[in-house]
Protein backbone atom coordinates (compact mmCIF):
# COMPACT_ATOMS: atom_id res chain seq x y z
CA UNK A 1 0.00 0.00 0.00
CA UNK A 2 1.31 3.45 -0.93
CA UNK A 3 2.31 5.86 1.83
CA UNK A 4 0.30 9.03 0.96
CA UNK A 5 -0.02 12.17 3.08
CA UNK A 6 -1.80 15.50 2.45
CA UNK A 7 0.15 18.59 3.54
CA UNK A 8 -0.28 22.37 3.86
CA UNK A 9 2.14 25.22 4.34
CA UNK A 10 2.16 29.01 4.20
CA UNK A 11 3.77 30.45 1.05
CA UNK A 12 4.27 33.92 -0.34
CA UNK A 13 3.74 34.86 -4.00
CA UNK A 14 5.94 37.70 -5.23
CA UNK A 15 3.01 39.09 -7.21
CA UNK A 16 -0.07 38.33 -5.04
CA UNK A 17 1.26 37.92 -1.54
CA UNK A 18 0.59 35.18 1.07
CA UNK A 19 -1.39 32.05 0.28
CA UNK A 20 -1.80 28.56 1.72
CA UNK A 21 -0.14 25.91 -0.45
CA UNK A 22 -1.41 22.37 -0.46
CA UNK A 23 0.78 19.39 -1.09
CA UNK A 24 0.71 15.67 -1.40
CA UNK A 25 3.48 13.35 -0.32
CA UNK A 26 3.72 10.01 -2.05
CA UNK A 27 6.50 7.93 -0.50
CA UNK A 28 9.43 10.35 -0.35
CA UNK A 29 8.22 12.73 -3.06
CA UNK A 30 6.18 15.90 -2.25
CA UNK A 31 4.34 17.98 -4.87
CA UNK A 32 3.16 21.48 -3.84
CA UNK A 33 0.49 23.71 -5.37
CA UNK A 34 1.36 27.18 -6.64
CA UNK A 35 -0.31 30.56 -6.13
CA UNK A 36 -4.03 30.08 -7.01
CA UNK A 37 -4.37 33.62 -8.36
CA UNK A 38 -1.42 33.10 -10.70
CA UNK A 39 -2.98 29.82 -11.82
CA UNK A 40 -6.28 31.55 -12.63
CA UNK A 41 -4.44 34.28 -14.55
CA UNK A 42 -2.53 31.69 -16.57
CA UNK A 43 -5.76 29.86 -17.38
CA UNK A 44 -7.43 33.11 -18.44
CA UNK A 45 -4.44 33.98 -20.62
CA UNK A 46 -4.50 30.53 -22.23
CA UNK A 47 -8.20 30.96 -23.02
CA UNK A 48 -7.54 34.42 -24.43
CA UNK A 49 -4.65 33.20 -26.58
CA UNK A 50 -6.79 30.29 -27.74
CA UNK A 51 -9.61 32.61 -28.73
CA UNK A 52 -7.19 34.90 -30.56
CA UNK A 53 -5.58 31.99 -32.38
CA UNK A 54 -9.01 30.69 -33.39
CA UNK A 55 -10.13 34.08 -34.70
CA UNK A 56 -6.88 34.60 -36.56
CA UNK A 57 -7.13 31.12 -38.08
CA UNK A 58 -10.63 31.96 -39.36
CA UNK A 59 -9.15 35.10 -40.94
CA UNK A 60 -6.64 32.96 -42.84
CA UNK A 61 -3.60 33.98 -40.78
CA UNK A 62 -0.88 31.26 -40.66
CA UNK A 63 -0.23 29.71 -37.26
CA UNK A 64 3.26 31.24 -37.03
CA UNK A 65 1.76 34.74 -37.08
CA UNK A 66 -1.45 34.10 -35.16
CA UNK A 67 -0.35 35.84 -31.94
CA UNK A 68 1.73 38.62 -33.51
CA UNK A 69 1.68 42.01 -31.82
CA UNK A 70 3.23 45.32 -32.76
CA UNK A 71 4.93 45.34 -29.35
CA UNK A 72 6.98 42.31 -30.36
CA UNK A 73 8.70 44.16 -33.20
CA UNK A 74 12.05 45.88 -33.50
CA UNK A 75 10.90 49.50 -33.63
CA UNK A 76 14.33 50.70 -34.77
CA UNK A 77 13.49 49.41 -38.25
CA UNK A 78 9.73 49.87 -38.57
CA UNK A 79 8.66 52.57 -36.09
CA UNK A 80 7.13 54.91 -38.69
CA UNK A 81 5.27 52.05 -40.38
CA UNK A 82 3.91 50.86 -37.03
CA UNK A 83 2.76 54.39 -36.19
CA UNK A 84 1.01 54.67 -39.56
CA UNK A 85 -0.77 51.32 -39.12
CA UNK A 86 -1.78 52.15 -35.55
CA UNK A 87 -3.50 55.29 -36.85
CA UNK A 88 -5.25 53.24 -39.53
CA UNK A 89 -6.42 50.71 -36.93
CA UNK A 90 -8.00 53.51 -34.89
CA UNK A 91 -9.70 54.89 -37.99
CA UNK A 92 -11.07 51.51 -39.07
CA UNK A 93 -12.29 50.71 -35.55
CA UNK A 94 -13.96 54.11 -35.36
CA UNK A 95 -15.78 53.44 -38.65
CA UNK A 96 -17.05 50.05 -37.50
CA UNK A 97 -20.44 51.38 -36.44
CA UNK A 98 -23.36 50.62 -38.71
CA UNK A 99 -23.92 54.28 -39.54
CA UNK A 100 -20.32 54.96 -40.59
CA UNK A 101 -18.64 54.21 -43.89
CA UNK A 102 -15.46 52.23 -44.24
CA UNK A 103 -12.25 54.17 -44.66
CA UNK A 104 -11.34 52.45 -47.92
CA UNK A 105 -7.60 52.98 -48.34
CA UNK A 106 -4.81 51.09 -50.04
CA UNK A 107 -1.83 50.85 -47.70
CA UNK A 108 1.38 49.66 -49.32
CA UNK A 109 4.27 48.39 -47.18
CA UNK A 110 7.34 47.93 -49.36
CA UNK A 111 10.62 46.50 -48.12
CA UNK A 112 13.10 43.69 -48.32
CA UNK A 113 12.70 40.19 -46.95
CA UNK A 114 12.57 39.92 -43.16
CA UNK A 115 11.89 43.56 -42.24
CA UNK A 116 8.56 42.69 -40.59
CA UNK A 117 5.90 43.35 -43.24
CA UNK A 118 3.98 40.11 -42.64
CA UNK A 119 4.31 40.53 -38.88
CA UNK A 120 2.79 44.02 -39.07
CA UNK A 121 -0.01 42.95 -41.41
CA UNK A 122 -1.01 40.08 -39.12
CA UNK A 123 -0.69 42.28 -36.02
CA UNK A 124 -3.13 44.67 -37.69
CA UNK A 125 -5.61 41.81 -38.17
CA UNK A 126 -5.12 40.79 -34.52
CA UNK A 127 -6.09 44.31 -33.46
CA UNK A 128 -9.27 44.31 -35.54
CA UNK A 129 -10.58 40.79 -36.17
CA UNK A 130 -13.09 40.98 -33.30
CA UNK A 131 -14.34 44.39 -34.48
CA UNK A 132 -14.55 44.10 -38.27
CA UNK A 133 -14.25 41.26 -40.80
CA UNK A 134 -10.59 40.63 -41.70
CA UNK A 135 -8.74 38.37 -44.12
CA UNK A 136 -5.11 37.48 -44.79
CA UNK A 137 -4.22 36.19 -48.24
CA UNK A 138 -0.96 35.44 -50.04
CA UNK A 139 -1.60 36.83 -53.49
CA UNK A 140 0.00 33.95 -55.40
CA UNK A 141 -1.99 31.36 -53.43
CA UNK A 142 -5.25 33.26 -53.85
CA UNK A 143 -4.69 33.59 -57.60
CA UNK A 144 -3.92 29.87 -57.77
CA UNK A 145 -7.19 29.15 -55.95
CA UNK A 146 -9.03 31.42 -58.38
CA UNK A 147 -7.58 29.59 -61.36
CA UNK A 148 -8.41 26.19 -59.84
CA UNK A 149 -12.10 27.09 -59.94
CA UNK A 150 -11.95 27.06 -63.73
CA UNK A 151 -11.66 23.28 -63.54
CA UNK A 152 -15.08 21.75 -64.02
CA UNK A 153 -14.42 19.42 -61.05
CA UNK A 154 -13.75 22.29 -58.65
CA UNK A 155 -15.76 22.21 -55.42
CA UNK A 156 -15.59 26.01 -55.17
CA UNK A 157 -16.83 28.64 -57.59
CA UNK A 158 -14.80 31.59 -58.81
CA UNK A 159 -17.27 33.89 -57.07
CA UNK A 160 -16.66 32.17 -53.73
CA UNK A 161 -12.88 32.47 -53.92
CA UNK A 162 -13.11 36.06 -55.17
CA UNK A 163 -15.40 36.98 -52.27
CA UNK A 164 -12.88 35.56 -49.80
CA UNK A 165 -10.58 38.49 -50.57
CA UNK A 166 -13.13 41.03 -51.80
CA UNK A 167 -15.72 41.09 -49.02
CA UNK A 168 -13.82 41.62 -45.70
CA UNK A 169 -13.53 45.17 -44.47
CA UNK A 170 -9.78 44.65 -43.98
CA UNK A 171 -7.69 42.61 -46.42
CA UNK A 172 -3.98 41.99 -45.91
CA UNK A 173 -2.58 40.87 -49.26
CA UNK A 174 0.91 39.43 -48.78
CA UNK A 175 3.60 38.92 -51.46
CA UNK A 176 1.77 41.43 -53.63
CA UNK A 177 3.00 41.96 -57.22
CA UNK A 178 5.81 39.45 -56.75
CA UNK A 179 4.93 36.71 -59.23
CA UNK A 180 5.47 36.72 -62.97
CA UNK A 181 2.88 39.10 -64.48
CA UNK A 182 0.36 37.53 -66.82
CA UNK A 183 -2.82 38.99 -68.38
CA UNK A 184 -5.18 36.70 -66.46
CA UNK A 185 -3.54 37.62 -63.15
CA UNK A 186 -3.72 41.34 -63.93
CA UNK A 187 -7.41 41.05 -64.84
CA UNK A 188 -8.30 39.34 -61.55
CA UNK A 189 -6.20 41.63 -59.35
CA UNK A 190 -7.54 44.70 -61.16
CA UNK A 191 -11.09 43.44 -60.55
CA UNK A 192 -10.30 42.94 -56.85
CA UNK A 193 -8.88 46.46 -56.52
CA UNK A 194 -11.87 47.91 -58.35
CA UNK A 195 -14.31 46.13 -56.05
CA UNK A 196 -12.56 47.16 -52.85
CA UNK A 197 -12.12 50.74 -54.09
CA UNK A 198 -15.80 51.03 -55.03
CA UNK A 199 -16.93 49.58 -51.69
CA UNK A 200 -14.48 51.63 -49.59
CA UNK A 201 -12.70 48.66 -48.04
CA UNK A 202 -9.19 48.95 -46.61
CA UNK A 203 -6.48 46.87 -48.27
CA UNK A 204 -2.96 46.41 -46.93
CA UNK A 205 -0.50 45.28 -49.61
CA UNK A 206 2.82 43.78 -48.53
CA UNK A 207 5.51 43.63 -51.17
CA UNK A 208 9.24 43.35 -51.74
CA UNK A 209 8.85 45.37 -54.92
CA UNK A 210 9.38 49.16 -55.11
CA UNK A 211 6.08 51.08 -55.32
CA UNK A 212 6.84 52.12 -58.91
CA UNK A 213 6.60 48.46 -59.97
CA UNK A 214 3.00 48.12 -58.84
CA UNK A 215 1.26 50.09 -61.60
CA UNK A 216 2.42 47.79 -64.43
CA UNK A 217 1.34 44.78 -62.35
CA UNK A 218 -2.24 45.90 -61.64
CA UNK A 219 -2.89 47.85 -64.84
CA UNK A 220 -3.21 51.59 -65.33
CA UNK A 221 -6.93 51.74 -64.54
CA UNK A 222 -6.57 50.06 -61.15
CA UNK A 223 -3.35 51.94 -60.41
CA UNK A 224 -5.11 55.24 -61.03
CA UNK A 225 -7.80 54.37 -58.53
CA UNK A 226 -5.21 53.34 -55.97
CA UNK A 227 -3.39 56.68 -56.32
CA UNK A 228 -6.47 58.49 -55.07
CA UNK A 229 -6.46 56.82 -51.65
CA UNK A 230 -3.09 55.14 -51.11
CA UNK A 231 -0.51 55.46 -48.39
CA UNK A 232 2.96 54.09 -49.05
CA UNK A 233 5.62 53.23 -46.51
CA UNK A 234 9.05 51.98 -47.56
CA UNK A 235 10.77 49.95 -44.83
CA UNK A 236 14.55 49.92 -45.04
CA UNK A 237 16.66 47.60 -42.97
CA UNK A 238 18.35 44.24 -42.70
CA UNK A 239 16.35 41.05 -42.30
CA UNK A 240 15.40 40.52 -38.65
CA UNK A 241 16.00 36.79 -39.03
CA UNK A 242 19.49 37.41 -40.43
CA UNK A 243 20.30 39.75 -37.55
CA UNK A 244 19.09 37.19 -35.02
CA UNK A 245 21.22 34.46 -36.61
CA UNK A 246 24.28 36.69 -36.53
CA UNK A 247 23.73 37.48 -32.84
CA UNK A 248 23.60 33.81 -31.82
Amino acid sequence: MLDIEKLTKAEDCEKHGPYMATGIRIMSRVTWSHCPVCAKERTAQEVTDGQIASGMREAGVPMRYALNRFGDMDTSVASSAIAMLAAEIDEIADSAGECKQDVGKFIILSGGTGVGKTHMGCAMIRSLFNIVSCRYEVETEWLSDMRATWNRDSERTEAQVFARAAKPRLLVLDEFAMSQPQPWKQEIVSRLIDYRYSNRKTTVMLTNEPPASIAPWVGERAADRMRQCSRVKIINGESFRRRMSAAE
